[in-house]
């Protein structure tokens, strides 16, 4: 193996590795949920979104581990710190602002995160949890109303990319919800959303020409655009400029897919081996430090020895921690993508850091 390879044989296992499942999943994502999709997953890779998930997930660990101490609870509660805990992590001001903070801040839902575990499920049958993700208030109480209700009739079915829920109330004759929305395979929070009403029995052909239309007309239309929410509230938003590393990813369907994904993992490769070498570093710091007090407290030396036993020390060490410094992770990431790591980390970084990836969704510059 090439002496540059000394990092990754150290860490392999703790590296990403591109055939892993979170890169050869987002092979699978379609045509019409693509970019919704990759800008989830640039945005679940930002540091401020992680930091406030691990918030999240350790407030909903705590409640979880006090309720199943519910009894102690109900029996000597002044003298119970588990209550105190237990009022503390049920009140939902704090979660409610961290998830708030998810969704408009970073355009990221809080319960769809695969940090809580497995993706949530659509089916009404499972909770109907879906309903926090309506913007439509009609829609959002007509299924509270499902439940409460026997008259009420619905039909939901679920398909790839898509949903549909329609609702019926016996006394009447019309739908009270007829709704078509999306069901990719990663949601992020969309107030751009625009409510088209068509009519699903007319040919294919039809309505992808009025689709297009629509698109067509409104792209070109240099007095009238549709407004995202910030721009009806008054508030000028220039057009969303593309990182100048976006031109030198390949343009064709297929390439420019793959290339997407290397991008994903060239990033989390970087990132993961710079915290690992960051750690590594760590620990032979304080190991260093730990010798050179042992010396220092050392009766068992004179001050000239003491001296001299610190200098090794300090230059033996020195050698070592510089084995994870910055060039030798870059000799590592050359041998790995040659040429194109550069390209795929600042392309990350732009979308990922400098939260760009919200332009994917609204169109419009986020400074």
């Amino acid at each position: 193996m090439h002496k540059d390879y000394r990092l990754y044989t150290e860490f392999g296992s703790l590296l990403p590795n591109r055939k892993d499942y979170i890169y050869t999943k987002m092979e699978s994502f379609k045509d019409y949920e693509y970019t919704t999709c990759i800008a989830y997953e640039m945005g679940i890779r930002n540091k401020d979104v992680q930091r406030i998930i691990a918030k999240l997930t350790t407030i909903e660990d705590l409640r979880r581990k006090i309720i199943i101490r519910k009894n102690l609870y109900l029996s000597k509660r002044e003298n119970n710190p588990y209550f105190v805990k237990y009022k503390l992590l049920t009140n939902n001001i704090v979660t409610s602002k961290l998830e708030r903070d998810l969704r408009e801040k970073f355009l990221i839902y809080p319960k769809y995160t695969d940090i809580f575990g497995n993706e949530l499920s659509h089916s009404l049958s499972k909770g109907y949890p879906y309903k926090r993700h309506f913007s439509d208030l009609k829609y959002q109480y007509s299924f509270q109303k499902i439940f409460k209700q026997r008259s009420y009739k619905l039909n939901e079915v679920e398909f790839d990319g898509f949903y549909i829920a329609q609702g019926i109330d016996a006394k009447f004759d019309h739908f009270d919800v007829n709704t078509l929305t999306s069901n990719f395979k990663r949601k992020i929070y969309n107030t751009n959303k625009t409510n088209v009403i068509l009519n699903l029995s007319l040919p294919e052909e039809e309505l992808t020409a009025y689709i297009k239309h629509i698109k067509t007309s409104l792209d070109k239309s240099e007095k009238v655009k549709l407004k995202t929410p910030t721009e009806l509230l008054g508030k000028l938003l220039d057009k969303a400029i593309e990182p100048k590393s976006l031109k030198k990813i390949p343009s064709g369907k297929k390439a420019r897919i793959s290339a997407m994904i290397n991008a994903f993992h060239a990033y989390d490769f970087h990132t993961t081996l710079a915290s690992l070498c960051k750690k590594e570093q760590k620990k032979l710091r304080q190991k260093r430090d730990k010798e050179i007090q042992d010396i220092n407290i050392s009766l068992d030396y004179d001050k000239n020895q003491k001296k001299i036993n610190i200098e090794n020390i300090s230059t033996t060490y020195k050698n070592e921690i510089s084995q994870y410094n910055r060039s030798s992770q870059e000799l590592l990431y050359e041998l790995m993508y040659k040429t194109r790591s550069e390209v795929y980390v600042t392309l990350m970084n732009s979308y990922i850091n400098k939260l760009k990836y919200k332009e994917l969704i609204t169109g419009k510059s986020i400074t």
